[in-house]
Formats: C-alpha cells, structure tokens, sequence
C-alpha cells in the first residue's frame, strides 16, 4: 500500500488530464476508516472559531450544548484558547501530497486536495462522536471529497451559512444563476473562493456526487436558501430551516445620548450605521454603496458611522470605527445611532440586522436572501430591491430622515426590537438545535 501512495498513484495522475483528475482523487474516500464504539457525543468542523458570522453560530451553538453531551470543535485555524477546540491536522508534505496540490492548482479544483482531515479518522473524539455538525467548509482547509469517508456511520448535520453548497466555487451567487444548470461558464471567477480557470462544471459535478452520497440534515438559517437546496439537491431527504439569533440581553437599546458621550459621537447628528468586516472595502455588503452614498450625502444633519476598517478616521461628515470584536462594545454603537444602513449584495440571514433590530435600530436593507424573512417593508424596517441603483437607497434614506422625529418612526424602533424578542434571540435558536441533536442522538 505504501508503495501504491508514494511511487504508482502520482505516475497514474500525471498521465491524465487535469478534469480527469478528480475521477482518481475521488478513490481515496473509499479507503478504511478507524472507527471505534459510538457514544452520544458530538464532532462540529468550521473554517475558523473567531471570525465572522458563521464562526459565531458555530462556537455558540457548540460551546451550548456541551452543557448537555460530550462535544469538541474541529477548525481550520484556531484562535481561541479553549482546550476543547482543535486544529484541524494538515496533510503530511511527502511525493503524494505534491502531486495532489500540484493537480489542485494547475486544475483549479480549489480545495479538493486539502485532505489533512482524514487523519480525524484515528483520533479517539471523533472515532466515538456519533454526530458529525458541518458548517463552513471552504476557506482553504477541508475538501468536499472528505465528505462520504467522514461521514460514514455517522448522523450528520450541516449548516449553510452561504450559497456554497450550490456553486462551482462562489460563496454567494448574487444575481448570478448558472448554478441552476450544473455552473460552467463561469462570469465570476474572481468571486472568493476564486479561480484563474473555469473548472466550475466539473467541480460542482463531484461535489453534488459526495453530498448526495453523504445525505446530510441539512440546516439553514433562511427558508429562501433551503428553498434553493431543495431544487438544487432533490434527493435530500431533510432540509429544515432554523433561524439565526442573538443575545437580546447584549444588544439592547440604550439612552442615545449618554452612548453618545461616552463614545464621543456627535449629539445633534442623525447617525447612520453600517457594519461590515473590511467596512466600505467590502463588495459582498454593499460597500461601494455606502462610499457613493456618503460621498453624494450633502445634509449636513447626517453622520455615518461605518465599522470594520483597519484604523479609525473622523471628520465631520463620516467616523470610521475599525472591526470590533467585543460584542458589548458593539452593541453601544449600535444603541447610539438612529439607523443600520445595510445596502447588502450577498448574505443568507445576516446576524448584524439582528444586532441592529434587537438594539431598537430600524434597518434600511436590500431586499435580498433571507432579508425580507426579518424585515416587513415599513412595519419593523426599510427594505430596497436587491442590487439597486444607488438613488434608490439615497432616496429610502432620505425618506427616514424625514420621518426621524415621528411617532411612526417610534413605532418602526419599538417592532425591531419586538421582532427579534419574539423571533430570533439566541436561546431559541440554541433550543432548536438542542431539540435536533436529542432527536438524533436518543435514535436507534
């Protein structure tokens, strides 16, 4: 077997075309495993433990229900300090891996390489972990071949927090839909993950193949994505939707004014928001908006607060905040602005319109992905058709501008609130994955 990894199997792979390639890689998901006697335990797998919305949900959801069953978390790079968090291993350096990676980047099969979490199979956790919770697998660290050799004699659970379980590579689709008809000609190969060439159609070809061989419960945080699974996966046989939540005894609302003080933000100004990781960098969030929209914006009564670029800047017109980590510091500017300005391109049911609603922020969003499965138009926020001219949002702006000082725009704060109290906090979401995981679990 030694001599079949290290000398014939990276002679047969050099023979063959790039796009035959996966046709050999996929033979490796069929080798024994290691596999020990199950308990009610549980194995999660993220790219990160410390970095965006979907690393959020993952350590809350892991870090609640190890009050209830033994669980540890694997992930492809690790921040935190807590002892039952892991690294995922990488695969050894020797003449295999370098053909594999060389395949990988000379096909442009993005991570289908990546197989350091094979060696999971012999670690004792997760030999005896009955259920297997996926989240974010792209992020240079995990390939979708692993999918079928992991998953096998376990119950396994994934959450999308993206549309990348549809695509040949993107992690949003945005107005993009060739993944309706299996990828290929790919318009966005720059989109992260990004590729120089256009090996989209065979990519989401295996991939398909390993899911649906894996057959998964799959979760999603918005019905609109678990809608698109389902057209896209027909031979899954459960998709369920739980949604999103926060903390609502975090983000709360606050006297506007005394927060304002405290984090020296003008007292006369009618504060704009927006949050995104990079801030006005960032493509997927509306960004560019947000610059353009500023830049037009000559009411000398409105401020924007923008958070998440490297270094802070001030001037009368615009604050920038870097990227803040501390939730309750967040939840203070949230609770010290007027309104969550959130021109979003590409999100599934994104947690900082909870943020913002639970802190009593009326948010003026696109109506996009699971968006208008939160917001209802005019009731408990703004909404402005997806991907929009930036008048559009100029306009919706304006519009609550003008209705700041009004007992309608009293009544839109109050229902943010409500909604998310009522909806979307983050003991129901962690109950409702509780009550999954009993399901599986207490099953023969």
């Amino acid at each position: 077997m030694k001599d079949f990894f290290q000398q014939i199997l990276p002679k047969i792979i050099y023979r063959f075309r790039p796009e035959n390639f996966p046709r050999i890689f996929s033979l490796l998901v069929y080798l024994p495993g290691f596999y020990g006697r199950f308990e009610k335990s549980i194995i999660s797998i993220n790219t990160h433990d410390q970095s965006g919305g979907a690393s959020k949900i993952a350590y809350q959801i892991a870090n609640y229900l190890r009050n209830f069953f033994p669980s540890s978390f694997f992930v492809g790079t690790k921040k935190r300090n807590d002892d039952w968090i892991s690294e995922i291993p990488k695969m050894v350096d020797n003449e295999l891996t370098s053909v594999l990676n060389y395949q990988e980047r000379k096909g442009d099969w993005l991570d289908f390489a990546k197989l350091g979490a094979l060696q999971l199979r012999k670690n004792g956790k997760f030999q005896e972990a009955s259920v297997l919770h996926f989240h974010n697998l792209h992020g240079y660290y995990f390939s979708y071949a692993l999918l079928p050799v992991l998953g096998k004699g376990k119950k396994v659970i994934w959450t999308l927090h993206d549309d990348h379980i549809l695509t040949g590579h993107c992690s949003f689709t945005m107005q993009c839909e060739r993944w309706k008809i299996g990828c290929g000609s790919c318009p966005s190969l720059d989109v992260y993950p990004a590729l120089q060439n256009d090996a989209t159609k065979q990519i989401l070809y295996w991939k398909k193949k390993w899911i649906n061989q894996l057959n998964p419960i799959i979760v999603s945080p918005s019905k609109w994505l678990a809608d698109r699974v389902k057209s896209s996966y027909p031979n899954l046989t459960d998709i369920r939707v739980i949604n999103n939540g926060i903390d609502t005894d975090i983000f709360i609302p606050g006297e506007k004014n005394r927060l304002r003080e405290e984090l020296n933000l003008p007292l006369d100004k009618f504060l704009v928001l927006f949050v995104a990781e990079f801030s006005t960098d960032n493509p997927f969030k509306g960004g560019e908006i947000v610059r353009e929209v500023i830049r037009k914006t000559t009411n000398e009564s409105i401020c924007f607060i923008t958070i998440g670029a490297e270094n802070k800047s001030v001037n009368q017109h615009h604050i920038e905040f870097p990227y803040i980590s501390d939730e309750r510091e967040l939840a203070k500017l949230y609770a010290a602005c007027d309104v969550l300005f959130y021109p979003t391109n590409a999100d599934n049911f994104p947690l900082v319109v909870l943020e913002a609603m639970s802190c009593g922020l009326p948010v003026i969003a696109s109506a996009i992905a699971g968006i208008p499965e939160i917001i209802q138009d005019n009731s408990n926020g703004f909404l402005v058709e997806g991907y929009s001219i930036v008048s559009n949002y100029e306009n919706v702006l304006q519009q609550v501008f003008e209705i700041r000082n009004t007992t309608t725009f009293q009544e839109i704060m109050k229902k943010s609130r409500e909604t998310v109290l009522e909806k979307f906090s983050l003991s129901m979401m962690l109950e409702n994955y509780h009550e999954l995981y009993r399901s599986l679990l207490n099953s023969k």
